[in-house]
């Protein structure tokens, strides 16, 4: 127990005229007490103290580790201090109003007023608007920002003056400086202790302001691996402060960001600071110790502290465990008033001198997505507020860029840093699309980007809870909008009429798998990139907002952790494949192909690629291909002369084997193993022609197909079909396959016709409207039982033979009488749409769906002849139709 410290910790009481008097805890938010969510205050907290007999003489001061948002404190009745900002600590002298025995202590608190309808709706009351405060980005989470003292409280007894400013920095060198600002002329000692506590430096002062500098030889440098902390202590007059920090140095050098002269690959999960238990963004200790070891599991070795400022304890914590630690300041959105442009630089001033000694902060940001709001007198201002503060850590204006997001073009920024969340085949064009190339070398990383929706199951989710969470009500009164614009709380009603609420645990598990593989897509890509220099995955845990977090509303974690490691870690083993052009149109172009897939018997190769960030290392690659039984197809070993140097990104060699003779698909997978990772992708072989003879079948002959193709949508259909098959006018065909419905084809439907009609956003290819939707994120793909799939491969949920048939289109099959192929249910809306479905009209029957059976989308195969997934769902699909399945 510290006697110069006493904790004012506990029940306190709450008045407001519109919701009068109750108990509340502090540390904690008025939410938690009950209080609307919308209430912005001001709220009245008392609280009584007894002072010690034993402080009578001394200096006592108040303080505050964070209230939110403004605040006005009167001790005995007497004003002795106001403060503004919603993330740091304050402190008020209250010597001359304190007396021993009974105190009494009044906090008038008021907090940002939210929109009440969305981000650019009407105020609620309030004398702060949300937009207008530095509240970050948990408003757009729940609706609002938490109000009221929410962490904690105490009074403080000093014998000395009054300690304005103390940090203390080192550098990989054991160089360091020791910072402090006193209200007055101090004398004191400050020793210097080494991790063990050994005592390694010692002098005294006597000084208002301190700016020494020191060295230690042969320093225990900080780093993830090796977090060792010294403690610096300064003595006055019997009054201790300490700081613990690290002889660490961060740096660039070229594109590849550096720890200690070494390269060093941040993978981060982004935080928003969203803990439902709490609505605060405090969860304590142990939760957060919990935090790190999940996440260090799944192979991430940071955090991005996404528009929020955590208590201290949290940035203790990452210095203890060597977690890296990105701190974006909370500015977000920003409507910079005269008010906000006083106010958020003595905020920012006031945050980083709170934090900078903690050697686990190695990247700041000073906001997100920032449009032209934030101008350039403004943002480059704290820019340069910033920099001196931070240190060697490395510092941009802008995450995500004004570039992208219509904010300032000319940035002040020590990395380049984009946000793409991005569908699977548009990926790779946007990273070459954006890679820095002529640009000014410096570390390229994505400061949050990858995210991918998963299934929030209502049923087991109200369960856990003991009730349906109250962010998932559809009461206004207990769930306000506020700031959100995600607000869907007619979830159970949807899955309702749409049959899928009883489906929870399938749908989860699929979604899961899918969000898996969207995941170690995306990443894999990042890491073939050598310019890349980090990322940020969106993000640890769901919000009401977006499921895509690595672990559920209840804390249950998603996917399996080794599988995850084996792209998300500091030594990943990666697959490339060959490139490929084609001369069109009198030139060349990028012939894109569909690289997990390959023909009956043909040869196949892929190349071992390692991407690597640990010590110094021979990696030899051992490879081998399995069928779906787990029978050993082919295998082998790799190894180059040269070891892997941290940074370093590299081909190992070339595996070449032949595929299986097939007459049916069948699935391989070929999986890579190096000493210290190992990693393993699908490999579909496909039937020499789809569209030809099945051997199994007495008829043993090919379809009969008529093509209704204006446009040329399919084009190379007509080889592909008459190479094996028949191509047929349509008054003779058994089914048809068209890309328009024009009159001839619905006449011959509407007479009995079958046909696989492909939709597009031409009018004149729709049975059924369509609408733009993303395929991979924000939805569960659900493979519905229909004797359609045919032979076409697949283990219930959307793996990479998906790839090149993903669309941006789905229909709007509500109200009309259809059979579901395959499935979109929104993971956030629970809407429900259509890719593939059977369908009548008239007495003709046909498969409607808008599935690419061409590719054409970003980086998916180019047209049909390239595309093996497509030819063979196309073929399963006419086949079906026909009765030849």
């Amino acid at each position: 127990m510290n006697p110069n410290r006493l904790s004012l910790d506990g029940t306190w009481q709450l008045s407001s005229r519109s919701h009068g008097t109750r108990p509340v805890q502090v540390p904690g938010c008025w939410e938690e007490a009950g209080l609307p969510k919308d209430f912005a205050g001001p709220g009245v907290y008392r609280t009584d103290f007894e002072l010690p007999a034993s402080w009578t003489g001394s200096r006592i001061f108040l303080e505050f580790d964070a209230v939110s948002y403004a605040c006005e404190v009167r001790v005995n009745g007497q004003e002795v201090g106001g403060h503004i900002g919603a993330w740091d600590r304050f402190m008020f002298e209250v010597s001359g109003v304190c007396r021993v025995g009974l105190n009494q202590l009044e906090v008038t608190v008021e907090k940002p007023a939210s929109p009440t309808a969305g981000p650019e709706s009407e105020y609620g009351a309030g004398r702060y608007p949300l937009r207008e405060t530095l509240a970050g980005f948990l408003p757009y989470v729940w609706g609002h920002l938490h109000g009221g003292i929410w962490q904690g409280v105490s009074l403080r007894r000093w014998d000395s003056a009054l300690p304005e400013h103390f940090s203390v920095q080192g550098d990989a060198s054991g160089g360091y400086v020791l910072e402090a600002k006193f209200s007055e002329t101090v004398a004191g000692t400050f020793r210097l202790r080494s991790p063990a506590g050994e005592v390694l430096e010692t002098a005294s002062f006597s000084a208002q302001k301190i700016s020494q500098r020191g060295k230690v030889e042969n320093p225990l440098t900080w780093s993830p691996e090796h977090p060792n902390l010294y403690t610096l202590e300064l003595e006055l007059g019997g009054t201790p402060l300490t700081r613990r920090f690290g002889f660490r140095s961060v740096g660039a050098e070229g594109d590849t960001l550096t720890l200690n002269s070494r390269p060093i690959y941040p993978r981060m999960a982004l935080s928003w600071g969203w803990y439902p238990q709490r609505l605060r963004p405090d969860p304590g200790p142990e939760a957060v110790r919990e935090e790190f070891a999940r996440l260090r599991s799944l192979g991430y070795n940071g955090v991005k502290l996404c528009l929020w400022h955590p208590p201290d304890y949290y940035f203790d914590l990452a210095d203890e465990l060597g977690m890296l630690l990105w701190l974006e300041l909370p500015l977000w959105m920003p409507k910079l008033t005269p008010f906000a442009r006083r106010q958020i630089p003595l905020e920012y001033e006031r945050l980083l001198g709170q934090v900078r000694h903690h050697p686990s902060l190695i990247l700041y940001s000073l906001g997100c997505e920032l449009d032209k709001e934030a101008d350039a007198d403004f943002l480059f201002g704290l820019y340069r507020l910033a920099k001196p503060l931070v240190g060697e850590a490395l510092l941009r204006d802008n995450s995500g860029s004004g570039e992208a997001y219509g904010g300032l073009l000319d940035e002040h920024a020590e990395y380049y840093d984009y946000h793409f969340y991005a569908e699977l085949p548009f990926f790779r064009p946007l990273l070459d699309y954006f890679s820095p190339r002529w640009r000014k070398t410096q570390p390229w990383l994505f400061g949050e980007f990858c995210d991918s929706d998963s299934f929030r199951d209502l049923k087991r989710l109200k369960k856990a809870w003991g009730g349906l969470p109250w962010w998932a009500a559809d009461d206004p009164a207990a769930n306000p909008q506020g700031a959100r614009w995600q607000y869907d709380v007619h979830q159970q009603a949807r899955l309702r009429g749409s049959g899928f609420e009883d489906r929870g645990e399938e749908l989860e598990q699929i979604s899961y798998r899918q969000s898996l593989l969207h995941r170690k897509h995306t990443l894999e890509t990042v890491r073939l990139y050598r310019e890349v220099s980090g990322y940020v995955v969106t993000g640890m845990a769901d919000t009401p907002i977006s499921t895509a977090g690595m672990w559920d509303d209840t804390g249950r974690m998603k996917f399996d952790p080794e599988q995850f490691r084996a792209f998300n870690a500091d030594s990943v083993v990666l697959v490339g494949w060959d490139r490929r052009r084609v001369w069109e149109a009198g030139g060349d172009r990028a012939a894109y192909w569909e690289p997990h897939a390959c023909r009956s018997g043909a040869p196949v190769r892929a190349h071992a690629i390692v991407s690597h960030y640990g010590e110094a290392a021979r990696l030899p690659v051992e490879w081998e291909v399995r069928t779906a039984d787990g029978a050993l197809w082919a295998s082998g070993r790799l190894e180059r002369p040269d070891p892997f140097h941290p940074g370093e990104l590299g081909e190992v060699g070339v595996v070449e084997f032949t595929a299986p003779a097939v007459t049916v698909p069948q699935q391989l997978t070929l999986s890579f193993r190096t000493p210290l990772s190992q990693n393993a992708w699908p490999l579909w072989v496909y039937p020499e022609n789809p569209f030809g003879a099945i051997l199994s079948l007495p008829s043993g002959v090919g379809l009969r197909i008529a093509l209704v193709d204006p446009g040329g949508l399919l084009s190379g259909l007509e080889t592909l079909v008459s190479a094996s098959a028949m191509l047929v006018p349509l008054e003779s065909a058994p089914v048809a396959v068209a890309t328009r419905l024009t009159p001839e084809l619905r006449g011959w439907l509407e007479a009995g016709g079958r046909a696989v009609l492909y939709s597009t956003r031409d009018r004149d290819s729709q049975l059924f409207p369509v609408e733009e939707r993303p395929f991979w994120r924000e939805a569960v793909k659900v493979l519905e039982a229909s004797a359609a799939w045919g032979r076409f491969p697949h283990s219930g949920f959307a793996d990479l033979q998906f790839y090149g048939l993903c669309t941006d289109l789905a229909l709007c099959t509500a109200g009309q009488e259809v059979k579901p192929i395959l499935r979109r249910l929104d993971a956030r809306t629970f809407v429900l749409h259509d890719y593939a479905v059977e369908t009548r009209l008239g007495r003709g029957r046909l498969i409607v769906t808008t599935l690419r059976f061409s590719g054409g989308l970003g980086d998916q195969p180019l047209g049909i002849a390239r595309h093996l997934s497509g030819q063979q769902l196309l073929a399963e699909f006419c086949r079906y139709l026909g009765g030849t399945a």
